[in-house]
């Protein structure tokens, strides 16, 4: 297979594919690749935003969606994604306001809502944390990709365990905690 070497998107698709496969130094060669022959590829900041994440380099990160949001202030999914790494930060005040932003550009974003759920109400803020949390629970979509379990339809929690589910959506890894029993 013969590659033409000025499309952009062949080498942006080359650094996700190795950036699925864990290989990120040559997912970032082909990333820089594709910045060079389209400077202004949102997609390229975001996913290489999102490569730094994933290592754990938040503040790297953190730059790359910066870099996306100044080529298109109103980019749902940076916001989004910056808003993801400032709380992984520690940020979370400055994370919320993104979430707020992302989801004002789009409405139904439900990765921005469970998000910010979750970090709503790790410092107690339980009536708004909860309302997007509802939000997310009830949207049809988002049942699958952030609560696998069933949905309670108002039985008894007689002698059953409740459980609260605490979802980091960037790592797609979760896990599930008792509150209490009744």
């Amino acid at each position: 297979m013969q590659l033409n070497p000025n499309i952009s998107d062949v080498y942006r698709n080359l650094g996700l594919a190795f950036y699925e496969k864990q290989d990120f130094d040559k997912a970032i060669t082909y990333y820089d690749k594709a910045l060079k022959l389209s400077p202004g590829s949102i997609d390229v900041y975001n996913n290489l935003g999102a490569l730094f994440q994933e290592k754990g380099d938040y503040r790297e990160a953190m730059v790359w969606y910066q870099k996306a949001l100044e080529l298109d202030p109103d980019n749902a999914v940076a916001c989004n994604n910056l808003g993801n790494a400032l709380s992984q930060c520690g940020r979370d005040s400055e994370a919320i306001g993104y979430f707020r932003k992302a989801i004002l550009l789009n409405p139904d974003y439900v990765e921005a809502h469970a998000i910010m759920s979750h970090v709503l109400l790790s410092p107690g803020n339980f009536q708004e944390g909860w309302e997007e949390y509802e939000w997310c629970l009830f949207k049809k979509e988002s049942r699958s990709a952030f609560f696998p379990q069933p949905v309670w339809e108002g039985s008894s929690f007689q002698k059953k365990p409740f459980w609260f589910m605490l979802n980091r959506v960037s790592a797609m890894k979760s896990c599930l905690l008792p509150v209490f029993r009744m």
